[in-house]
């Protein structure tokens, strides 16, 4: 009886997704510098590169929170005036468009130095530079960018933000489309799923 009673008090702290300790842990990742930041660059995502506004639904995938925890983090984004909230869905302000373009600055710096620097595996990059990404102030990737000569892309094509938050435009065509047994340069290669991008790379 007394190791039943145990394994139901264990399961009632660490189950994951429902016990005490998970949502302390999750509740204090809600009012981290990470969540506010893979927000944004969700937002610019979904904005920038699909031409659509986020949802709460859209958001709650991307960073695999309940719907209650991202509505939270949502109001949090709204107090701070990092978006804007209509029918149609969620964008940012000039100010959450320019923290997103610095986190995704950062994680493109970083995977370019791990790509040239050191011997990660390709397939690794990015989930270590996601990591990387919320450690360091605009400073910091000012240096990094100075120090690695100012590079213009990350190791996937991706083009890295510049300083003053100008992102380049690069005209390119899926494979999908492209016409068989003609030439073609490949100037980018999709990091995500991993799975997918470890068996290209």
């Amino acid at each position: 009886m007394t190791e039943i009673f145990i394994l139901i008090f264990l399961a009632v702290l660490f189950v994951p997704g429902y016990g005490v300790y998970w949502r302390f842990q999750q509740r204090r990742w809600l009012k981290s510098r990470q969540a506010i930041e893979d927000a944004l660059t969700h937002l610019h995502q979904r904005q920038h590169d699909e031409r659509r506004p986020a949802s709460v639904d859209t958001l709650s995938n991307a960073l695999s929170t309940t719907t209650r925890d991202t509505l939270t983090l949502v109001n949090r984004l709204a107090q701070q005036e990092l978006i804007t909230i209509s029918g149609e869905g969620m964008r940012l302000t000039r100010d959450g468009h320019q923290w997103a373009l610095q986190v995704i600055r950062a994680h493109r710096l970083f995977e370019r130095y791990l790509a040239d620097e050191t011997a990660v595996p390709m397939e690794e990059i990015h989930s270590r530079a996601h990591r990387l990404e919320h450690t360091v102030t605009e400073a910091d990737g000012d240096k990094m960018d100075a120090d690695m000569g100012h590079p213009a892309f990350d190791p996937q094509g991706d083009p890295i933000p510049t300083a003053a938050g100008d992102l380049q435009v690069v005209e390119s065509q899926s494979l999908v489309d492209w016409p068989v047994d003609t030439p073609a340069q490949v100037v980018h290669i999709e990091d995500e799923p991993p799975e997918v991008y470890a068996q290209i790379t």
